[in-house]
C-alpha cells in the first residue's frame, strides 16, 4: 500500500522585488523631478539650458542602455532617430506661405516687381499642415520615428554581432543623406525655427506673461526655453519610468534571456524577433521624441549637426559604458560624470577634452569593466532601483 505524501507547505514562500531602499529611491527620483520643474523660476537662462542639455543626454543614454544593455542590440545609428525627430518637428512647424530663405525674391516679368518665393511656389501646398502646436509636433515626430524604425529593423535585424552595429550606422548615414536632400527642409545648408512660431500659441504666451509678472524684463527667448525645458523634463521622466517598468517586468526578463542566449530563450517560448522589433520601434520613437524637443529653438538645423554620430551615439555609448551598462543607475551616473567633465574640462583643457575623455574611458574599462555603478555593486551589493527578484522561503533569501 502506497502512503500518501503530505503536500509541502508553501505558505512561507515569497517572491520579493521591491525593497525599502528602492521605494525611497523612487520617491526621491519623483521629488527631484518636481523640484527640477521649478528651476525656470530662478530666471537663469544658462541654468535652464544646461539642465535641458543634461536631461537630453540622460534620456538618450537610458534608451541606448535599454537596447544594448538589456537586449544586446548594440546600435551605432541612434543619431538617425534624433535627427529624423528634429526634422519632423521642423516640418510640422512650417506653413505653406513661409518664405524660402531670407530675401529670396523673383522678378515678375510683366510688372517688374519682386515677389517673395514661398514654399507653396516650389512644393505642393498639401505637404504642409502646420504650423502645429509644439506639443502636437513632437508627438507626431515620435510616431513617425517609430514608423521609421519598422523598415530599418527589417534591414538591420538580418545582421548579427558587429555587423548589426555597422548596419545601424550605415542606415543612419542613408537617413541623413535623404533628409539632407529635402528642399523644403533646407537641404544641406540647414534652416531654423523662428521665435514667432512658438508665440503663435496661447499657452506659450501665457508662460511669457507669467514670467513677466515675476520679472517684467523677461524676454520671449527665456519663456520659450523654459517651455522647452519642461517638455524635455516630462519626456525624460516618462522615459525613465517606462524603462524601469519594462526591466522589472517579464518583458525585461525575456530581453535579458535574448541577450544572454537567443536560442535558449526561443526554446523557453520567447519570441526574440517580435520582442526585439517592439523594443527597437519603441526606442526609435522615444529617441525621435527627444530629438524633436531638442530642435525647438532658433539655432539652425543642419544634417551634419542633428545627425551627429559623435554627439548622439559616441558620447552616449561613453556615458553608458563608464556609468555601467545593463543597469538602470548606470546612465544616470555616466550622464552626471560626462556633463560635469564637459562643462568644466572644456574650459580648462580646450581641444584636449576628447583626449581626457578617452583616458577616462580606458581607465574605467580596465579597472571597472562593468562601469562605476557595477563596481559599487560588486563591492557593496547596494542597489538603488532593484530589478532582481528575491525568493524568500522561511528565513532564507536567495536571488531568483
Amino acid at each position: 500500500m502506497t502512503q500518501a505524501t503530505k503536500p509541502s507547505d508553501h505558505s512561507s514562500l515569497q517572491i520579493r522585488q521591491n525593497t525599502a531602499t528602492g521605494t525611497i529611491a523612487l520617491l526621491v527620483f519623483l521629488a527631484a523631478g518636481v523640484l527640477a520643474a521649478c528651476l525656470p523660476l530662478l530666471g537663469n537662462t544658462l541654468a535652464v539650458q544646461w539642465a535641458r542639455e543634461f536631461l537630453m543626454l540622460l534620456a538618450l543614454a537610458s534608451l541606448w542602455n535599454l537596447l544594448a544593455g538589456y537586449a544586446g542590440l548594440v546600435s551605432v545609428g541612434q543619431q538617425a532617430f534624433v535627427g529624423f525627430g528634429a526634422y519632423a518637428f521642423l516640418h510640422f512647424s512650417l506653413s505653406a506661405d513661409k518664405s524660402i530663405g531670407q530675401d529670396w525674391t523673383q522678378i515678375d516679368p510683366i510688372t517688374g516687381l519682386g515677389k517673395t518665393i514661398t514654399l507653396a511656389d516650389s512644393f505642393p501646398a498639401w505637404m504642409f499642415v502646420g504650423p502645429l502646436h509644439p506639443l502636437v509636433s513632437v508627438l507626431l515626430a515620435m510616431v513617425l520615428g517609430g514608423l521609421l524604425a519598422v523598415p530599418l529593423s527589417w534591414i538591420v535585424f538580418r545582421l548579427r554581432g558587429p555587423y548589426f552595429a555597422i548596419g545601424t550606422w550605415v542606415v543612419a548615414v542613408v537617413v541623413q543623406l535623404v533628409v539632407g536632400q529635402l528642399g523644403w527642409l533646407g537641404k544641406g545648408t540647414g534652416t531654423a525655427i523662428s521665435l514667432d512660431y512658438a508665440f503663435r500659441f496661447g499657452d506659450i504666451n501665457a508662460v511669457h506673461n507669467a514670467f513677466q509678472a515675476i520679472n517684467p524684463d523677461t524676454k520671449k527667448v527665456f519663456a520659450r526655453e523654459a517651455y522647452r525645458f519642461w517638455m524635455m523634463l516630462a519626456a525624460t521622466m516618462l522615459i525613465l519610468l517606462g524603462i524601469l517598468v519594462v526591466i522589472r517586468s517579464r518583458i525585461g526578463l525575456a530581453l535579458a534571456a535574448i541577450r544572454d542566449n537567443e536560442a535558449a530563450a526561443s526554446a523557453l517560448g520567447v519570441n526574440p524577433t517580435r520582442l526585439k522589433l517592439l523594443l527597437f520601434v519603441a526606442v526609435g520613437a522615444a529617441t525621435a521624441l527627444v530629438g524633436a524637443i531638442g530642435a525647438f529653438d532658433e539655432s539652425g538645423l543642419l544634417p551634419v549637426k542633428n545627425f551627429s554620430l559623435l554627439e548622439y551615439t559616441a558620447f552616449i555609448i561613453f556615458i553608458v559604458v563608464i556609468g555601467g551598462i545593463g543597469s538602470f543607475e548606470g546612465p544616470i551616473i555616466g550622464s552626471v560624470i560626462y556633463f560635469v567633465a564637459d562643462k568644466v574640462l572644456t574650459g580648462l583643457v580646450g581641444e584636449y577634452f576628447y583626449i581626457v575623455l578617452g583616458v577616462i574611458g580606458i581607465l574605467v574599462m580596465l579597472f571597472a569593466p562593468k562601469g562605476l555603478w557595477g563596481l559599487v555593486q560588486e563591492r557593496t551589493g547596494f542597489t538603488l532601483f532593484p530589478v532582481r527578484r528575491h525568493v524568500i522561503f522561511g528565513n532564507k533569501e536567495q536571488d531568483a
